[in-house]
Formats: structure tokens, C-alpha cells, sequence
């Protein structure tokens, strides 16, 4: 039984990810990719341990072998995802041209992308109630490393917008052990500018990830959305510089 719990199988990647046909895979890192992949498309009320498993091969006695439930398997899942998301931010960050303004514009737009690509793991950490047992592992299980992670997230953000107000395009990498804490906490304004522009694109993500939803209720601001967001963006970097001394 143990054999055929935690024993490695062969299988094909997630799309977009370096093929792996020819590689051994462990159990344990199947069940997190096809639960980040049914998740994200779905939702986490609408997939089922079972689905999980039967798209791997396995029994359900992998899921508790490996992760103690499947709310543990959530768990650790949406930690990869998190994770992966902040990462993604600034990859795209680091392809945009060195111009203030186009860093935070890619910033945001990959934030969006990923939000209309995620939308079920865009409930899971925007709406926690919604999958509430598995969210309250995630924070006791992971918690230390996802704090570091958006603690990261806020200051590129926060860097990024103080460079738009101030022109200029800082030769900055920080990492989850390496940033200017005090340094950006002390720019109060910037602070509280990177703030509000999270809390403007977070309200972009939720409504752009609404799905059926969105199509079928405003089917005129559907149409228009791709220019309704570009003007948000442009007010986002007004607002921002106009906090520029004169």
C-alpha cells in the first residue's frame, strides 16, 4: 500500500510549464499540481478529493498519507500558488522596459491575468470563508512563509509606485530577507499610495474574475473592460504623481 501511495508516476506538466513526460514525479507534488489546476478553474467547493485522485491515479489513502486530509492538501497548495503568484508579479515586472510606468503597469497586469486565469484560488484567499477549514491550515501550516512572501509583494509594490511618483526606476531585488524596511515605511505618503493602488487593483481582480457572472449581468461593460482597465491604470499613475512635490 505504501508502495502505491507516495511511490513516483509518470505524467505530463501543467500546461506552460517544461514537459516532464520522460520524468519520474513523486505522488505528493501530482496531488498539489492537479489540486492548484482543478481549483483554479473551478473552485474549491466544486472539486472533490475524489476528482483529485482519480486524475492522478491514486486512492484517497495518498491524500491523507501525504498531506493528513484534504483540507491539508488545500492547504499546501494554495501556500505553492501564493507563492508562485508573488513570483510571477515581479517576473513580469523585471520584462517590462525600464520606465517607472511601465513596471507598475506590468505589475498590475499580471496581477489581473493571473485573477481572471485563477479565479477559483481568487476566492480562496480574497473570501476565506469559502473554503474556511483549509485556509485556517494554510495559516497555520504556512503562515510564517506567506506573511514573508506579501510583506515582499507590498514593498515591491510600494517601491515601484514611489518610482513613478519620483521618475525613476530603482536598481532594486528584494528578496523575503533583503528590503528597505524602514526606508519605505518611513515615505508615509508612498506607503500609503502603494496601499490604496493594491486595494484599487484588488477590486479590478475580483470584479474581472467573476466569470458567468460578469457575462451575463453587465454584458455592455464586458465588451469594454480591456479599455476600462487601461483608463484605471492611467488614473492609478495620475493619482500617484500627483503626490510629487511641485
Amino acid at each position: 500500500m505504501t508502495d502505491e501511495i507516495n511511490s513516483p508516476r509518470k505524467a505530463t506538466r501543467r500546461p506552460g510549464r517544461p514537459s516532464k513526460n520522460d520524468v519520474d514525479i513523486p505522488i505528493r507534488r501530482l496531488l498539489i499540481e492537479k489540486t492548484i489546476e482543478l481549483i483554479a478553474s473551478h473552485g474549491a467547493t466544486d472539486v472533490t478529493a475524489r476528482e483529485v485522485c482519480d486524475a492522478v491515479g491514486v486512492t484517497f489513502a495518498s491524500v491523507n498519507y501525504n498531506f493528513g486530509s484534504w483540507n491539508g492538501l488545500i492547504a499546501e497548495a494554495g501556500a505553492t500558488v501564493y507563492s508562485d503568484y508573488v513570483d510571477g508579479l515581479w517576473t513580469a515586472v523585471q520584462s517590462a522596459p525600464l520606465i517607472p510606468e511601465a513596471r507598475l503597469v506590468a505589475y498590475i497586469r499580471a496581477q489581473i491575468e493571473w485573477a481572471t486565469n485563477n479565479s477559483g484560488w481568487g476566492a480562496v484567499f480574497n473570501y476565506p470563508f469559502s473554503a474556511r477549514t483549509a485556509t485556517t491550515m494554510m495559516q497555520d501550516r504556512f503562515g510564517l512563509t506567506n506573511n514573508l512572501k506579501f510583506q515582499l509583494n507590498h514593498a515591491r509594490l510600494t517601491r515601484l509606485t514611489i518610482d513613478v511618483r519620483d521618475g525613476d526606476v530603482s536598481p532594486f531585488d528584494f528578496d523575503e530577507t533583503n528590503y528597505p524596511h524602514d526606508e519605505l515605511l518611513s515615505d508615509r505618503l508612498g506607503l500609503a499610495r502603494a496601499t490604496l493602488t493594491g486595494w484599487s487593483v484588488l477590486g479590478m481582480m475580483v470584479w474581472l474574475s467573476r466569470g458567468p457572472t460578469l457575462e451575463t449581468q453587465i454584458p455592455d461593460i464586458k465588451k469594454r473592460q480591456d479599455a476600462i482597465v487601461t483608463f484605471a491604470m492611467a488614473q492609478i499613475i495620475d493619482a500617484i504623481k500627483s503626490d510629487s512635490a511641485p
